[in-house]
């Protein structure tokens, strides 16, 4: 399968330093932010290729939360045959994206849905870093709307908080004196935690934007009664989220069967990772590492 991520990618000017922040969370990092663009643009393409479906295999794509084109400046080949849009809600770094990206339509979204496009107008939406980011509520109206946009067989490609992603973020908050008691058994027993003590208080965004991790039977569970999931990805994103493939259904295509939370399997498997050596040498590093929460 020939890859349609374009090389000139990496002579593409690079927005400024605060739109980097923004995206990133990281200052100074111009050659980090450009590879992980690419390296997430690679990724993509992979988890699409595991159904069976090229980048160029698709009429419309969205990059839903494209921020400054992190991952758009990698796609202009692909845009020469393809309708190429992103939206976001930081007005700077859409105007910044429109006036180095012109191959690409930009819109900017609220805090809830709707979108300014017609129904079943995409045949690809992907997301890098948005559901990772909202509560329950603004999910699920945005799943609404992502399936709304998105003609009946096309997917959706969105990432997740998973299991290394929260050990990750436990531990840098237990390391900096936070009380966790609750979250593994929260997470456990929901499927779903929205932590809104963390390090984006005080940051660039909305003060609705905080952090968010899923268990897999929860995502199959929810997610899975309006849309089919075809694929769940551990780590498929930058080695640290979670990607999910979602196919919005048309006609009497049946969907995921209700998924029951695990919640003794679950607890006995937390008790005994933390009770391990490996996991208290693994709290002790995160001690060492950037805290989760940042005034």
């Amino acid at each position: 399968m020939t890859s349609n991520i374009d090389p000139v990618g990496s002579k593409k000017p690079l927005p400024p330093d605060e739109l980097q922040y923004r995206v990133s969370g990281v200052r100074g990092g111009e050659a980090t932010f450009r590879e992980s663009g690419r390296i997430s643009a690679v990724e993509i393409e992979a988890a699409l290729a595991s159904w069976e479906r090229p980048l160029d295999s698709f009429d419309r794509i969205l990059d839903f939360g494209c921020g400054c084109g992190r991952i758009v400046m990698w796609l202009e080949g692909l845009a020469a045959r393809t309708d190429l849009c992103g939206t976001d809600i930081d007005a700077d770094a859409l105007e910044w994206a429109s006036a180095n990206f012109p191959y690409a339509r930009f819109e900017r979204n609220g805090q809830y849905p709707p979108l300014p496009f017609p129904d079943a107008h995409f045949d690809l939406v992907f997301s890098s870093s948005v559901f990772t980011h909202i509560d329950e509520h603004a999910q699920d109206l945005w799943l609404a709307e992502l399936r709304r946009i998105t003609r009946p067989g096309g997917y959706l490609l969105l990432s997740v908080h998973g299991e290394r992603a929260f050990r990750h973020a436990e531990a840098a908050a237990r390391g900096q004196g936070q009380d966790t008691t609750g979250w593994a058994p929260a997470l456990a027993t929901a499927g779903i935690l929205f932590v809104e003590d963390d390090n984006w208080v005080g940051g660039p965004f909305p003060d609705w934007y905080h952090t968010t991790f899923h268990a897999p039977w929860y995502v199959f569970s929810h997610w899975g009664r309006h849309l089919l999931i075809r694929a769940f990805i551990p780590r498929r994103s930058l080695d640290y989220q979670d990607y999910v493939l979602l196919e919005v259904p048309g006609g009497e295509t049946p969907l995921t069967e209700p998924v029951a939370p695990p919640v003794a399997e679950l607890s006995a498997h937390l008790s005994l990772i933390e009770s391990s050596r490996s996991w208290r040498l693994a709290r002790w590093i995160g001690r060492l590492g950037r805290p989760l929460r940042r005034r």
